[in-house]
C-alpha cells in the first residue's frame, strides 16, 4: 500500500520538471540540464526528509528514488510533450532564443 509520504513525493516530482525549466538556460548542453535536474531533485527529497523529522537515509534514498523517477517520467510524458517545460526555459532564459533556434 501506498504511503501519505509516497504520494506527496509522487506529486512534489510530478511538479519539478517546471522548477527545473525555470533554472535551466535553453543554450546550456543537455548533460547541464541533467546535471540540473539531478540536483534538484536530490535537494527536494533531502528537504523533504528533514522536514518529516530526523534524517533517515534508508527513507531519504526511497524518497530520491520516487521524486526522481517520478520527475522523469513527468517530464517525459506530460512536460516536454506538452511544450510547456521548453516554453518556460525559454521564457526565463538570460537571453532567450530568436524565432527559429532548435529548442534543446
Amino acid at each position: 500500500m501506498i504511503g501519505a509520504e509516497t504520494s506527496v513525493d509522487g506529486l512534489l516530482g510530478f511538479a519539478l520538471p517546471a522548477l527545473i525549466a525555470i533554472i535551466n538556460q535553453w543554450r546550456w548542453p543537455s548533460p547541464v540540464k541533467g546535471g540540473i535536474a539531478v540536483l534538484v531533485c536530490v535537494g527536494a527529497a533531502t528537504l523533504a526528509e528533514w522536514l518529516r523529522g530526523p534524517l533517515n537515509w534508508v527513507d531519504w534514498r526511497s524518497t530520491v528514488l520516487v521524486i526522481g523517477g517520478t520527475a522523469l517520467a513527468s517530464y517525459t510524458v506530460f512536460w516536454r510533450p506538452s511544450a510547456i517545460a521548453p516554453t518556460i526555459e525559454q521564457s526565463t532564459s538570460v537571453d532567450s532564443p530568436t524565432p527559429g533556434d532548435p529548442v534543446r
